[in-house]
């Protein structure tokens, strides 16, 4: 799966959606891109991505369940 690029932004991609509760905005998406490069970068390691994603803008931005 790793060798497939695409792969990385579909992992993260899900991952935000569901830590989220949204679909990704158009302003989310450059930290989605820092959240694919640590992913890659890491290993492709999902405890480094939930540590990442918890840690990020996104996260501490999130509003509040419609």
């Amino acid at each position: 799966m790793t060798a497939d690029p695409r792969a990385a932004a579909c992992v993260i991609k899900n991952f935000v959606r569901g830590g989220l509760g949204h679909l990704e905005t158009f302003g989310e998406l450059p930290e989605l891109d820092v959240l694919e490069d640590r992913f890659v970068a890491g290993g492709h390691r999902v405890q480094g991505l939930l540590v990442d994603l918890v840690a990020s803008p996104l996260f501490r931005a999130v509003a509040d369940p419609r």
